[in-house]
């Protein structure tokens, strides 16, 4: 080889990049390597690091190409030494001069004959690994099946962008097996490149590559109408959820050409493969150049299977290519089908960008587009269900429940029932494709509201807690700390867990389907492992995602999501490996895709960072090693930073949440970890806490509240770390009570609104706000609007207000609370804070505006020191289930848990309440009583701390109590005027006549107290004198409360509201309810329970700002407990005070119908003719209680008297059950408003109705 050779084969190499990627903009090598360059491996770099060079005249590439042409000619053969060499770079000049749009298609075949040449040489003269990798990249891009690229670079530097493969798809061209085998070999060429270990970022050119080839493979079966239609049926296999719009794009095709609508592809059955002959031409005449609206449908559907091939940027003005013209274009159908087009775009451009506004636009488009076409059109249909799909896309965004409840119903509609057999269902192939997704879909929203629900590996400090074996209930074995989630909640994810099994078994694993249902599976799968601790789960979980991630067949967007969360899920696997490093290979994979794509969804990247930031926590939590936590933060505050502002509150909590960790994890005092922590901790409750006003009704904001459970305890427990009582008290205040917080702001908002000029919307928030949801709202795409726009513009109109963000989330400062202790005489406003993770528990002292708040270490509330609370959780569980099957060992239960109350009470004093009161008389509250309000967090709101038992008695005898679900529904309770109870009270007497003592109780105070009272309910005697005001419906009971309309009767709200009746906590607080009359004939009682969500989603709001409240008196049972969501606070007689009573009592367990009697009775004696408050009286009541020399006060007589003599009665079962919630404020002493009445009540009947409780020695519970 001589000289002249030598220089020309430098020249090329120089002008060909180092690997053969970017090779429209390959530039000059830094190292001018020539042919005997050693060492330089695939990743070698120096060449092709130039920047990109646009088409024109290359008199150097010319140059060069035709001295190695010459050189070429003259070779000998394949055995002369070079040979291999200088084909490759000859070749590879050649195919540059093609890519580059300034070569001709000869260049195109002389560049493959050479290469092709030059890689097929073996031996001592076959080309080195670096020549070997540069020519196969160079022959993957000849082999493409795609156009010339134009003048300047492509979307890759030399890939046209797709709208230009599109519109070369759809030309009238024939296209032949000759094709199809380049394609094929181009398919080849890839895989080689991907098994070659390239370094970054060529991984990432050829994933794009492969991108680019499916799209060509898939426009190989396009060029005349039949072809068209196949490719987009292929499109839309590759995005299986959008086979409905089939008939669609079927139909656009008709109107537009002419031509009938073709056959439906064959259903659940893998795609074919294009036809290796030439399609049969149309029979009308082609246009040469596609129809611009088509080629912006398929460009929008390639994006949607394969994000980045058009980009975002793009996408938005392909969507606006989709506009109607300005009063149509006269083809109803064709506008019709663009609208609904341009609506699939704004949806996918909202999941990407957090653009909610384009979710509306999304709704109404395609309504506006069924609405053009006549009701009988088969579109029409349709494009309605369509509609009702969007919702789902909100809910992703910045939607709420609502939402997700509109699409679920729409899919329910499609296949109300579970789906075991596919295959057998009637209709078209696509129509059973279609029902096996949206059933699959349903299981997946199912599965995706538990998720919300159930504590995540993240709550539990990772999986590495986890053990290596399945215990022996298989796949309900117990692998470490137990699960979580209710029996109904477990049921629900079998059930899921078994019909996907089903539905993965009818689907061939080569459909497009396939992946789809399987990765709904590989949740189910993930959350049943996370509920029961299942590591059986957790296997079947890991190899779906391995199987997914391995297929071939699964869409770049599927896979790119679960690199987003293969991190995550695999940071189990270690706990069965015993191989920490695969977490590390985990997060090596998940970082190398990062940039692979362009995202799918808006806030991915923040996610995909966040839960690489996770699987290190779990690394480090495994090995100790510093630098995982130490990379755990960087990619958590990576993750921040990557966030996207106000566009996805589900992401921004979780990536906030995970910072907050981290830190917290890391806790160096130099670095400022802990206060980092309670800093991002807080802004994730916030996030939570607007999550929750964004939802309607008191359920759905429970489920969203749920993401902020037992976090406030943590960021507060962080906050006492660093010695910051005051950000502890911030920090609960922040994620407490998040239900009936949101029900305090919703009342306010159409005053707001209207104060910022914002009318309309005002108005239409009332009218939402005045009646239920309508069912249309819910139904298949009939609602006016998607269901969260009306909250989502009010609640931004009020963020964008001065001050809005601050108000909206405002918390109450502890100067603040302060103050509202001290106006309210109260000593002290005390937070009860549990410990977790280890360490001792605290009480928080809010003494007064100017005090600092003290946080006082009690170890009694250590996870160790909290046993005895946690045996009265067992015993109250299993009496209660008891009561309520009436099973014969309810007696047993009994005994067990009033034991266990009595130690539980025994605990308390020295535990808490002692070290309280010493700690309180130690900086001067040395009144008698000391008067204090208690926040109970965590379970301990379930503890009667008034009850604990202190050297010298209880509690009670030394201090007076009250309650409150936080901070600041104490302050508002405490700044709201109380009503005089006799100015308008109402007493209710059981409805339903189950309890015997409750018209005993109610007639015994209208005489002794509230002569003048409005009576409600039903009376053993009959109708009693002067009749009753109505049977006391949750209605009429509703109507006595503060800002309902009129009152009940018109005459206002009620001062005073006594109900004795009925009550049970549920098993969801918003359940819990009082039994009430019925309504309609309605013998069943459900249309007769109030509960807490009827309670707070009652139209009509709370107050007036200044309306003075009443005393609402709960005589019924577990009316002040909540059996989970403690934190939430939420119980019926909290929600009364959210919807503005002054006061409230309610009870902490079931009580005996007797006992509730006496000690009601004695309240209100107390009440009105002491003139005590009522948190007052009621301490006076339970000291009545406890007297063993107690007396019947004046107007009680008959039974009751009798009863009041029963020695048992200081039992702490009897008398420790009712609670104050509200204002703790004292009435000044005096005498009673008005002379009681002497007269001896009149109620011999129901004597002798009690007598019989009475002598059997029985005490019904309420």
């Amino acid at each position: 080889m001589d000289a002249e050779v030598v220089r020309a084969l430098e020249a090329a190499d120089r002008l060909l990049p180092a690997t053969g990627a970017g090779l429209a903009g390959a530039g000059p090598s830094a190292e001018g390597a020539g042919p005997s360059a050693e060492g330089a491996g695939p990743g070698a770099e120096g060449a092709g690091a130039g920047p990109k060079e646009g088409a024109g005249p290359r008199p150097d590439l010319d140059a060069t190409v035709a001295r190695l042409a010459r050189a070429e000619r003259e070779l000998g053969g394949g055995d002369e030494p070079g040979a291999a060499l200088l084909w490759a770079r000859l070749g590879g000049l050649y195919g540059r001069r093609y890519l580059l749009g300034v070569g001709t298609e000869a260049d195109r075949e002389e560049g493959t004959r050479l290469l092709r040449a030059a890689r097929a040489v073996a031996g001592p003269g076959a080309l080195d690994e670096r020549e070997r990798v540069r020519a196969t990249w160079v022959l993957a891009a000849l082999r493409l099946p795609m156009p010339q690229p134009g003048p300047g670079p492509g979307l890759e530097g030399w890939i046209p962008d797709a709208e230009r493969i599109i519109a070369w798809g759809m030309r009238p061209t024939r296209h032949t097996r000759q094709i199809l085998a380049e394609a094929a070999e181009a398919e080849a060429l890839l895989r080689e490149l991907e098994a070659a270990r390239l370094p970054e970022p060529l991984p990432k050119e050829v994933a794009r590559l492969r991108s680019t080839l499916a799209l060509m493979r898939t426009l190989l079966g396009a060029g005349d109408l039949p072809g068209f239609v196949n490719l987009m049926d292929r499109l839309l296999r590759e995005r299986p959820e959008l086979t409905a719009v089939r008939p669609l794009l079927q139909g656009m095709l008709s109107m537009v050409r002419g031509h009938p609508a073709l056959a439906q592809p064959p259903a659940l059955e893998p795609a074919p493969a294009p036809a290796l002959e030439p399609a049969p031409a149309s029979a009308a005449k082609e246009p040469d150049e596609p129809d611009p609206t088509e080629v912006a449908a398929l460009a929008m559907l390639a994006e949607i299977g394969a994000p980045g091939a058009v980009g975002t940027a793009r996408l938005r003005e392909l969507v606006e290519t989709l506009r109607p013209a300005p009063g149509g274009s006269g083809d109803p159908a064709r506008d019709a089908i663009n609208l609904s087009l341009r609506a699939m775009g704004d949806a996918m451009l909202a999941l990407r960008t957090g653009e909610t506004d384009r979710v509306d636009r999304a709704y109404a488009g395609l309504r506006r587009a069924a609405a053009q076409l006549p009701p009988d059109h088969e579109l029409a249909t349709l494009l309605a269900s369509l509609s009702g799909l969007i919702p789902s896309v909100a809910t992703i965004t910045r939607g709420n429940l609502r939402d997700e409840e509109a699409t679920a119903r729409v899919l329910g509609a499609l296949n109300p029932e579970p789906l075991w057999d596919a295959p057998a269902l009637s209709g078209p192939p696509h129509a059973r494709r279609l029902a096996v997704l949206s059933r699959t879909l349903v299981l997946g929203l199912r599965l995706r509201r538990l998720w919300g629900e159930s504590d995540a590996p993240a709550e539990r400090g990772g999986w590495g807690g986890w053990a290596a074996s399945d215990g022996p209930g298989g796949s309900d074995g117990a692998g470490g700390p137990g699960g979580s989630g209710t029996p109904d909640e477990a049921a629900i994810v079998d059930a899921c867990v078994a019909e996907l099994r089903a539905l993965l078994a009818q689907v061939d694993r080569r459909d497009l389907v396939y992946p789809h249902v399987a990765a709904h599976l590989a949740v189910a799968h993930a959350l049943r492992a996370w509920m029961r601790a299942s590591v059986r789960d957790l296997r079947a979980a890991l190899r779906l995602v391995e199987e997914i991630r391995a297929d071939e067949a699964t869409l770049p967007f599927v896979r790119q999501l679960f690199d987003s969360g293969w991190p995550l899920i695999l940071a189990g696997s270690p706990t069965l490996k015993r191989d920490p490093d695969l977490i590390l290979q985990a997060v090596a994979a998940s970082r190398a895709a990062l940039d692979s794509v362009e995202s799918s969804l808006v806030n991915q990247r923040a996610m995909t960072l966040r839960n690489i930031a996770e699987a290190l926590l779990t690394h480090h939590e495994l090995t100790g090693d510093r630098r995982s936590l130490d990379e755990a933060v960087t990619e958590s505050r990576r993750a921040r930073a990557a966030l996207v502002a106000r566009a996805d509150s589900a992401g921004t909590r979780d990536v906030l949440w995970t910072l907050a960790r981290a830190h917290a994890r890391r806790a160096d005092r130099g670095l400022g970890d802990l206060r980092i922590a309670v800093e991002a901790g807080r802004l994730a409750l916030r996030v939570v806490s607007d999550d929750v006003l964004m939802q309607v009704g008191a359920e759905h904001g429970l489920e969203t509240a749920r993401h902020g459970a037992d976090r406030a305890l943590r960021v507060a427990g962080w906050a006492l770390a660093a010695d910051d009582a005051a950000g502890a008290v911030r920090s609960l205040e922040v994620g407490r009570a998040l239900v009936l917080r949101a029900a305090a702001v919703a009342e306010g908002v159409p005053e707001r609104l209207a104060a910022l000029g914002k009318g309309e919307l005002a108005e239409e928030w009332r009218r939402a706000a005045s009646a239920p949801a309508p069912e249309a709202e819910m139904g298949v795409g009939a609602g006016p609007t998607v269901p969260s726009r009306l909250r989502r513009l009010a609640l931004d109109a009020l963020r964008a207000a001065p001050g809005g963000p601050d108000e909206l989330a405002a918390v109450p400062e502890p100067a603040e609370l302060g103050a509202a202790v001290a106006a309210s005489g109260a000593d002290a406003l005390v937070y009860l804070v549990p410990g977790l993770d280890g360490r001792d528990g605290a009480a928080l002292l809010v003494r007064g505006p100017w005090k600092p708040v003290v946080a006082l270490p009690l170890p009694g509330l250590s996870a160790a020191g909290r046993r005895p609370l946690e045996a009265y959780l067992t015993a109250a569980a299993r009496r209660s289930g008891q009561r309520r099957a009436r099973e014969a060992e309810a007696p047993e239960a009994e005994a067990g848990w009033e034991a266990a109350l009595e130690e539980l009470c025994a605990w308390a004093g020295p535990a808490v309440v002692g070290p309280l009161l010493a700690r309180l008389a130690a900086d001067g509250a040395r009144r008698a009583p000391v008067r204090l309000v208690l926040v109970p967090c965590g379970n301990l709101g379930v503890v009667p701390w008034h009850a604990a038992r202190l050297a010298g008695g209880h509690a009670c005898e030394v201090a007076v109590f009250s309650y409150a679900a936080s901070g600041a529904q104490f302050l508002e309770a405490a700044g709201r005027a109380r009503r005089p109870v006799r100015e308008r009270p109402v007493l209710v007497a059981d409805p339903r006549l189950d309890l015997l003592w409750a018209a005993d109780e109610v007639l015994t105070l209208r005489a002794a107290h509230y002569q003048r009272a409005a009576l409600y309910g039903e009376f053993v005697t009959g109708r009693p004198p002067g009749g009753t005001s109505g049977a006391g419906t949750p209605e009429e009971l509703l109507a006595l409360l503060p800002g309902a309309e009129g009152g009940a009767n018109g005459a206002g709200p009620a001062s005073l509201l006594h109900i004795a009746s009925h009550g049970e906590a549920g098993a969801r607080p918003t359940v819990s309810a009082l039994a009430l009359a019925g309504t309609g004939g309605d013998e069943t009682g459900d249309g007769g329970l109030l509960t807490v969500t009827r309670l707070l989603d009652r139209p009509g709001g709370g107050p007036a700002p200044g309306e003075p409240g009443p005393l609402v008196v709960l005589s019924a049972c577990e009316t002040d407990l909540s059996r989970r969501d403690h934190d939430e606070a939420l119980t019926l007689t909290t929600a009364l005070v959210a919807r503005g009573a002054t006061d409230a009592v309610g009870s902490r367990w079931t009580t005996g119908d007797g006992a509730s009697a006496l000690m009601m009775v004695v309240f209100h004696h107390q009440l009105a003719v002491e003139g005590l408050a009522p948190a007052d009286a009621l301490r006076a009541a339970q000291l009545w209680m406890l007297d063993p020399e107690r007396r019947p006060p004046p107007g009680m007589d008959g039974q009751l008297a009798r009863e009041a003599r029963r020695p048992s009665l200081e039992r702490v079962a009897e008398w420790a059950a009712f609670v104050h919630q509200g204002s703790p404020r004292p009435n000044p002493r005096r005498g009673p408003a008005t002379k009681p009445s002497t007269a001896p009540p009149t109620n011999s009947a129901t004597d002798s109705a009690t007598d019989s409780a009475t002598n059997s020695g029985k005490d019904e519970g309420r």
